[in-house]
């Protein structure tokens, strides 16, 4: 069983006598990328900030490496959790290099080590560090505002990323590329992400488990294509309904469970690439006309893996169920 890296034990919060988190029971996997989904006012932003103490729990505990969370100090706590906000939060008087330099300078880190890692983040989004570095935000596009943020709550190497509503306010095309990046940072530097949204499609796209809320209620915690085949009940199946990932036939090859079924390789020049948020639909339509995919990184255009018509029918067996 995976680590749990951080634990809400029966957490409640109430807001003037009006309770909007009630008997929240959560524990969150070292590594993982969980997803909070719900509707405006469910609660998810509440219980995102309880995780670095912008809000205080009314009730229970959260525990972050088996200590509560308000044994730690705030500020070093915060330190050690990277935050990504709707709203980008760049320091408007600062430059690239100085907004992603903030929290490595304030842990006291290296200035060769902050250097080293200014250069190699910048490099990593396909931002020029001698072109971007010491532009101001005002110079920046939305999309790549929101890549130094992201790139600022990376550059301490915190163990946590806490992200709400990241993409919500950028265009499809932005906000599908930040998604792919945000998933190659993911599965390259191997941390523990809590993302918010209240797009079931942005869940399933990027979301390891899934943690649905209503009302501040949790109301199911599954692996999306659990959710997608067997929701725990009518507010769910309703909710899902929306989303374009109605059936697991609609699950993104790139992400959702699939990276036990990928091979390094296939025995075969017949191969047909196909991008990570290509769907299972979408890989059995090219496999009717060739004998293998190649899945890749969409943004990268990294391999992520090969898979063949018998991968994809063992997933299905093993995942598809009445």
């Amino acid at each position: 069983m995976a680590e749990a890296l951080l634990k809400f034990d029966h957490v409640g919060k109430s807001f003037d006598g009006k309770q909007v988190i009630k008997d929240f029971n959560l524990e969150v996997h070292k590594g993982e990328l969980l997803v909070l989904v719900g509707a405006s006012g469910s609660g998810k932003t509440t219980t995102l900030k309880m995780v670095n103490q912008l809000e205080r729990p009314t009730d229970g505990d959260i525990y972050y490496h088996d200590k509560q969370i308000k044994d730690y100090n705030v500020q070093e706590l915060r330190w050690n959790i990277g935050y990504v906000l709707q709203q980008i939060a760049l320091f408007p008087t600062m430059t690239v290099a100085q907004n992603i330099r903030v929290i490595p300078e304030m842990k006291k880190m290296r200035k060769s080590e902050i250097d080293e890692t200014v250069t190699r983040l910048l490099q990593g989004v396909d931002l020029d560090p001698k072109k971007y570095a010491n532009r101001f935000p005002r110079e920046l596009s939305g999309g790549e505002q929101q890549r130094v943020g992201i790139l600022r709550a990376l550059a301490s190497s915190p163990d946590v990323v806490l992200m709400d509503e990241p993409f919500s306010a950028l265009d499809p095309i932005s906000r599908t590329s930040l998604q792919n990046l945000v998933l190659r940072l993911h599965d390259e530097l191997k941390n523990t992400i809590i993302f918010v949204t209240h797009d079931m499609d942005e869940a399933l796209k990027v979301g390891d488990r899934i943690a649905i809320m209503s009302n501040g209620n949790l109301v199911q915690v599954d692996t999306p294509e659990q959710i997608a085949q067997h929701p725990i009940n009518d507010f769910v199946a309703s909710f899902f309904a929306s989303a374009r990932a109605k059936n697991i036939y609609d699950i993104y090859l790139g992400r959702v469970g699939m990276d036990g079924y990928y091979q390094d390789h296939v025995d075969t020049a017949d191969i047909v690439p196909l991008n990570g948020d290509a769907t299972i639909r979408d890989g059995l339509q090219a496999l009717s006309d060739h004998d293998a995919i190649q899945v890749n990184d969409r943004e990268s255009g990294r391999v992520k893996g090969y898979l063949d018509r018998v991968a994809i029918i063992r997933y299905l067996s093993e995942h598809e169920r009445a």
